[in-house]
């Protein structure tokens, strides 16, 4: 089994109960106990600004640093997700846009790390 440590923030929720759900299965050579442990750096940047300044355009980009650590060895490794998405028109519409685009963001953050762990378990 594979334990998720906690990671902070809202962000940090979504991503860590997408990364449970990928490891329920489990990983290739991985029998006894391990942990994993992500430090997540998240931001909300503004790409394009209507003429009243408002933003029309905006990106969610997540890092993941992540150690799986199990009793004989520990690995390691940083991916990188992004989503962009437009900012509707109406009322509380941008916080509705963003609040889909971390969760897109955090569900594919989760698939690089675990496509990056087994990777490096496969290659090992």
């Amino acid at each position: 089994p594979i334990t998720v440590e906690p990671i902070r923030g809202r962000s940090g929720h979504m991503l860590r109960r997408a990364l449970q759900e990928r490891l329920a299965i489990g990983l290739p050579g991985v029998s006894e106990h391990a942990t994993l442990n992500v430090v997540l750096d998240d931001n909300l940047t503004r790409l394009a600004f209507q003429p009243d300044g408002a933003a029309s355009r905006s990106s969610v980009i997540a890092t993941g640093r992540y150690v799986l650590a199990r009793e004989s060895d520990a690995i390691s490794g940083t991916v990188d997700a992004q989503t962009d998405f437009s900012v509707p028109a109406g009322p509380y519409g941008d916080i509705a846009a963003q609040t889909g685009a971390y969760d897109r963001t955090m569900r594919e953050l989760a698939k690089r790390i675990v496509d990056d762990l087994r990777l490096q378990l496969t290659a090992g």
